[in-house]
């Protein structure tokens, strides 16, 4: 798919005739990338965020539009300590 770009999505973003977002589509392909689950027919945010994964986990597969990215619980703690080395 190559790197995001910012650019490229506000691009397709305001294209509304269908022949020009097909041919943004093809021509700069972009996925959808979910992360996280803060509502499922009501707020689930007073879950713990291993509780909303295993949600997403069951719900969504990735594909060709849809990428959930693999989840590291058991790196969260390094992953939190590099992001405060990093302030």
């Amino acid at each position: 798919m190559g790197r995001a770009s910012g650019e490229r999505l506000q691009q397709r973003m305001s294209l509304h005739h269908p022949r020009a977002v097909a041919s943004a589509a093809a021509g700069f392909p972009a996925r959808l990338v979910i992360r996280d689950v803060l509502y499922l027919w009501q707020p689930v945010l007073h879950q713990p965020c291993t509780a909303r994964r295993a949600l997403l986990d069951d719900l969504l597969r990735s594909g060709d539009r849809l990428l959930v990215p693999a989840a590291w619980p058991s790196m969260a703690g390094e992953a939190f300590q590099q992001a405060l080395r990093g302030i």
